[in-house]
């Protein structure tokens, strides 16, 4: 499994994020990772942003950031919305990878994501 946290639908930076792991669906099935964004948005708001960004993953509707604090995963500064982590996590639910994207570097972010994958799959 590879679920990512992102802060907002529809903010430039996120919208990039999600669809770079759109844009790239195909080399993460291909290593049998199912993937799932997670966010504190409302579940209407995800369909319509999944919909206009033909995203071909589920979306987790995070509202009370259960899922965020179970996972451990930071707030932004003065807000509830969580800041950019990757977890990839085997066939066993045991946490192999985490990945904080500091800086918003969506390239790095899809490769690293990749590389490590492709690791745990040899």
């Amino acid at each position: 499994m590879f679920c990512f946290f992102y802060p907002k639908d529809n903010a430039p930076v996120c919208v990039a994020q999600v669809c770079s792991f759109r844009d790239n669906y195909s080399k993460f099935t291909d290593l049998d990772a199912v993937v799932v964004g997670i966010n504190p948005g409302y579940l209407v708001n995800h369909k319509e942003f999944s919909v206009s960004n033909n995203l071909q993953f589920p979306v987790l509707a995070d509202k009370h950031n259960k899922v965020q604090k179970l996972f451990g995963v930071p707030k932004l500064f003065l807000s509830k919305s969580p800041k950019r982590y990757t977890f990839i996590i085997d066939k066993y639910g045991i946490i192999k990878y985490i990945y904080y994207n500091r800086r918003a570097n969506i390239k790095k972010h899809v490769e690293e994501s990749l590389r490590v994958l492709k690791e745990e799959n040899k």
